[in-house]
């Protein structure tokens, strides 16, 4: 029903159109489906002799039903553009309502992120049954909560960098000679660990340890704080 009020003026003025155009040209006019905007000033001229009282009249009749619907058009566009700036304006709103909760929330995502990778660190040199140890003495029960979501304590080990480990304890200790870093190694289960390898990661990470020589011992300490 709305299809048919819509079309009906304009089929009307169509009609019409093709009608004259019968009478007066003695042939009709190129238009199956009826479209009052197919219908311009020059198409119609093309169609009736300029000056005519018939291109008159169907001037007349095309510009009372068109341009209705340029203007409903128009008009439609100049709503929507100001629907879409007012929800603009309510996001923007929101936004500055929302925005400490989310700067907050994006401070403790970081954080989160880098104490879990301290706590694979950790757990990682503690091995798996130095965690099970330290989740015994823990009485907050906060370490079995936390390290069960974790990748498996066996295969933090295994991927633990022997260089983090020896960061670690240097940093506890502030200066360690290099048998006190095995000696620290082995007691965290690391059987592997050697002079050479402890020599050989201090040597691939100079951006972290400072080596100096007494005598014939080296004392490692670190660059930076951790």
């Amino acid at each position: 029903m709305w299809e048919a009020r819509w079309w009906c003026p304009y089929e009307c003025v169509a009609a019409e159109i093709r009608g004259w155009a019968m009478l007066t040209l003695g042939r009709p006019c190129n238009s199956r489906r009826p479209n009052p905007l197919f219908f311009t000033h020059e198409a119609l001229e093309s169609i009736f002799p300029p000056h005519s009282l018939i291109l008159d009249k169907v001037m007349s009749k095309w510009s009372n039903w068109v341009m209705p619907l340029l203007t409903d058009a128009l008009d439609a566009l100049k709503q929507q553009l100001a629907s879409e700036c007012q929800r603009v304006q309510t996001i923007r709103s929101e936004k500055k309502k929302y925005a400490d909760a989310y700067n907050r929330y994006v401070v403790l995502q970081k954080e989160l992120q880098e104490r879990a990778m301290k706590i694979d660190e950790l757990a990682g040199m503690l091995g798996p049954e130095g965690v099970l140890e330290a989740e015994k003495e823990d009485s907050s029960d906060a370490i079995g909560e936390t390290i069960e979501v974790h990748t498996a304590i066996s295969q933090l080990r295994l991927e633990l960098p022997l260089w983090k480990a020896i960061r670690w304890y240097v940093s506890y200790v502030g200066e360690a000679r290099i048998n006190d870093v095995l000696l620290f190694l082995h007691a965290l289960g690391i059987k592997d660990a050697n002079r050479n390898s402890v020599e050989s990661a201090l040597r691939k990470h100079p951006e972290s340890f400072v080596m100096r020589k007494a005598k014939r011992e080296k004392y490692i300490s670190l660059k930076g704080a951790l």
